[in-house]
């Protein structure tokens, strides 16, 4: 221990702690995730200590759910992206997706968001059926074949119910506007009399 000894010391130190989100890059070709300040580290290392902020981690995705592969691609190009609003607010706003391309029908309403292979994808009122906007052209999964084994009736058959829900919420609003409209026309007249 040396030449001096001391019992029941009581020791001052001052610690710092900062605890910080920050995005970063994640190549898949060689397992290198690089920090803001572009410090390279091993993706399944799981941590890296870098001498700008310190001790970086992440979560690990082990599964092989987030191969190109993993997810069936039905379709990729351009989609009608409508955000339907009530005039007097008595019901939630909400987004429907649609799409018409020669044999391909669909019409999905946004029911919320999730987060898979580090992608963040919106959940459809379709169980198993999700949507990636794409705004910089860079697609993760790939496009195959569709196979009858993947495509179901059910799929067409919600974009029609889909469709002809939309239209009926739209004529029930009318409809109140419309007899709120004229119940106030009549009470003015009755007013003026």
């Amino acid at each position: 221990m040396g030449p001096y000894h001391w019992s029941g010391v009581v020791g001052v130190a001052k610690v710092t702690i900062k605890l910080s989100d920050s995005l970063g890059t994640y190549r898949i070709s060689d397992n290198i995730v690089s920090s803001k300040t572009g410090l390279a580290c091993k993706y399944t290392a799981g941590y890296c200590i870098d001498a700008y902020e310190g001790m970086i981690t992440w979560d690990i995705i082990t599964d092989d759910k987030c191969s190109m592969n993993s997810y069936l691609v039905l379709y990729r190009g351009r989609v009608s992206k409508i955000t339907i609003k009530s005039t007097d607010n008595s019901q939630d706003a909400y987004t429907m997706y649609s799409v018409k391309d020669g044999k391909f029908l669909a019409a999905l309403i946004e029911r919320g968001s999730k987060v898979i292979c580090g992608i963040t994808v919106i959940v459809t009122d379709h169980p198993k059926l999700l949507i990636q906007e794409v705004k910089n052209g860079l697609y993760y999964f790939k496009q195959d074949t569709l196979t009858a084994k993947n495509m179901d009736i059910f799929l067409y058959v919600n974009a029609k119910f889909t469709h002809i829900e939309n239209h009926m919420r739209r004529e029930i609003s009318s409809m109140y506007e419309t007899l709120v409209q004229e119940q106030c026309k009549t009470r003015r007249s009755l007013l003026q009399t």
